[in-house]
């Protein structure tokens, strides 16, 4: 019996990256190709990265209750997961894993309880995702804010036990952030006092070389919490996945006594 993973998160939030990761680390696992109406971006391929079909022809396999889920993104763009691409993994013997957005993430766990697990991969803000989408170039800029009003919503909700401590640490952030003012000003006071000049473009200096270090700093430490992501969850799935492969040989042997 397969078991199926699912990866959730908004667009843009590097999702796709992870799944690749996992993939290409535990071979029993098999990528599920969603279908959807939106145009084919450039580069990608029908089959591999999505099925491309016409509006009519989803709205259709919805009709003949052929998904597995599927959501209506804008006005006329569909998202969903066919029975059929299941089934043909299955057949095969795969654990599958999917890449879906949020509320695919939510329907698919519904559908395949206790047999699946779910990740769910949190952005840093609003403010950041919209930024990597526009980055990315295939959306448009009213399809990104439409997006980020039904994300919002549904972040909100993962987001609400550890909402203390991001208060907690924005208000830390804003204490240290305003001490710093102050003693850039006190400095600049002083530089104004003696030796204006040279004091303030010592001054200037040191906060570019701060900068330039804090920027470093920060580069480092998003590099290292990712590949402790990655590491984490490849171990967890790796586990996950013997755990089930012992159950099943034992399952076996007990059917042949």
């Amino acid at each position: 019996m397969s078991k199926f993973i699912i990866i959730s998160a908004p667009s843009g939030s590097g999702k796709s990256t992870l799944a690749s990761h996992l993939l290409s680390n535990i071979p029993s696992l098999s990528f599920s190709v969603s279908s959807t109406t939106r145009e084919k971006r450039k580069n990608e391929i029908h089959g591999k990265n999505y099925y491309f079909i016409s509006s009519k022809n989803f709205k259709e396999n919805i009709n003949k209750e052929n998904f597995v889920e599927w959501e209506q993104v804008y006005n006329d763009d569909y998202k969903g997961t066919l029975k059929s691409e299941v089934e043909r993994l299955v057949s095969q013997g795969k654990n599958i894993i999917f890449d879906v957005d949020v509320v695919g993430g939510i329907n698919l766990k519904k559908y395949f309880g206790d047999d699946s697990l779910s990740i769910f991969i949190e952005v840093p803000s609003l403010k950041d995702l919209e930024e990597r989408l526009m980055r990315r170039g295939t959306d448009l800029k009213e399809q990104i804010e439409a997006r980020d009003n039904e994300i919002a919503r549904i972040i909100e909700e993962y987001n609400k036990s550890s909402k203390k401590a991001r208060e907690e640490k924005a208000a830390e952030e804003a204490r240290i952030a305003e001490k710093k003012a102050e003693e850039a000003r006190l400095a600049k006071e002083k530089a104004d006092r003696e030796e204006a000049a040279r004091l303030k473009k010592e001054a200037e200096e040191r906060a570019k070389e701060a900068a330039r270090l804090k920027k470093e700093a920060e580069e480092r430490a998003k590099s290292e919490k990712e590949a402790a992501r990655k590491k984490v969850l490849l171990a967890t799935l790796r586990k996950w996945l013997e755990t089930y492969e012992k159950e099943k040989r034992e399952e076996e042997r007990r059917v042949l006594m």
